[in-house]
């Protein structure tokens, strides 16, 4: 069994999803990762932020290198469904473990 230790280094900007009282666009967004159809980590939420910024990391057990790693970012609603961001996966023979 593999690890793979992620470190997210890009910068991400988002659209304005959310409306204040003073109309000024805001987003609260966080992100899933998901490996084999599981959640294997959640981000925290950046409230108010239409640029995050996380620095955070996690380690995921890997048994097989095939299954891609799925990245979703969402924006949290209170009380609401949280509004879907973006999407991307990670291919993970496309890595350089080195291992």
């Amino acid at each position: 069994m593999k690890t793979i230790t992620t470190i997210p280094t890009k910068k991400v900007m988002l659209y304005e999803f959310d409306i204040n009282l003073y109309f000024k666009g805001t987003s609260d967004p966080y992100v899933k990762f998901k490996f084999c159809n599981r959640v294997v980590y959640k981000s925290r939420i950046v409230s108010k932020c239409l640029d995050p910024k996380w620095d955070e990391y996690f380690i995921i057990p890997i048994d097989d290198v095939f299954q891609q790693i799925s990245v979703k970012a969402y924006d949290h609603d209170f009380g609401f469904q949280d509004d879907f961001l973006g999407a991307a996966s990670i291919d993970l023979t496309k890595l350089d473990i080195g291992m």
